[in-house]
């Protein structure tokens, strides 16, 4: 019997209590007191008033450049902003700007390295994404210097070609497999995006020009042709025009082995040449509609490339 009168004082403390706290904090002390969660609908009151940034509509957006390779060095470039939430958007950010504005809470994206469809000479163009919140937006992109590659050719035979006194001998109707090194200069790219390599003959004498290390590219890509290259009236009337796809930088070096079949022909002094042009892929925008291009010429048929350089495989 003591025991079950003990067990009821227990529960007459524990309603005492109880009741005690509803006179205090009411049915609202009950959630205070378990941490209940918030309703969908206050969650979704207290996201938009995250969303809304205390009133802020617009922040600015800082554009600071820097040297991949060398980062103290300034590229003085400036940035187009060219996209936003998905639509055309037109807006430039020059280098070291500290007042141009863009929406809060917006996603953009745009060129470094080129003003209103004007590329930089000196630096590839990059495209560069980024999202507004509440506060300025820091863009500190890091660009790559274009930089011309040296071009070595060397003969089946190991001797390089790439003057008229070591040239090399070609009879017709026969096939020869040179092997072109090209190697960028330090701190810099000769190839950021890939690069077009077109090689340029004579048809009279070469019959085709192809290459496995590189890709075919069937793009229409005219080069300006030089007649009577040689005192011998050698015509570059036709092109190959295939495409590095790598990247080529700070040092850094690609061996690239073509062969050629001439004609029937037989070919005389420098009449079975090859000239060669490496031409480096770069980014821009169309000045007149701001799409973003990516190739080596712009909507005007303007060139666009950087760190471009042709050499000569000489033949006898």
């Amino acid at each position: 019997m003591k025991c079950k009168k003990g067990m009821a004082s227990i529960w007459i403390i524990a309603l005492v209590l109880i009741g005690g706290f509803f006179l205090l904090g009411g049915m609202s002390g009950i959630g205070d007191f378990f941490s209940v969660a918030p309703s969908v609908e206050e969650s979704q009151v207290t996201q938009k008033e995250l969303s809304s940034c205390d009133g802020v509509a617009s922040v600015n957006v800082l554009f600071d450049d820097k040297n991949t390779y060398k980062i103290g060095t300034d590229p003085a470039t400036n940035m187009t902003i060219f996209e936003k939430d998905g639509a055309q958007f037109s807006k430039t950010v020059v280098d070291d700007s500290t007042s141009t504005t863009v929406d809060v809470l917006s996603s953009y994206k745009a060129l470094a390295g080129n003003y209103l469809g004007t590329p930089s000479t000196s630096y590839f163009g990059k495209v560069v994404n980024f999202d507004s919140v509440c506060s300025d937006v820091d863009q500190q992109t890091k660009l790559i210097q274009a930089g011309a590659p040296t071009i070595t050719l060397v003969g089946d035979d190991g001797v390089t070609k790439n003057a008229d006194a070591t040239h090399d001998t070609n009879d017709a109707d026969s096939s020869y497999s040179p092997t072109m090194t090209v190697k960028a200069p330090a701190d810099k790219c000769s190839s950021e995006y890939g690069a077009f390599v077109v090689f340029e003959s004579d048809a009279t004498y070469i019959q085709t020009v192809d290459s496995s290390d590189l890709v075919d590219e069937d793009t229409g890509i005219y080069i300006a042709h030089t007649t009577n290259h040689s005192a011998t009236g050698l015509d570059m009337d036709q092109y190959k025009v295939m495409k590095y796809e790598g990247k080529l930088c700070d040092g850094d070096k690609a061996d690239i082995t073509f062969s050629l079949e001439t004609t029937s022909s037989t070919p005389g002094e420098d009449q079975a040449n090859i000239k060669i042009h490496w031409l480096p892929i770069n980014y821009d925008l169309n000045a007149d509609n701001l799409e973003l291009i990516n190739g080596i010429y712009d909507e005007d048929n303007n060139a666009i490339f950087l760190g471009n350089t042709t050499a000569t495989y000489y033949t006898s």
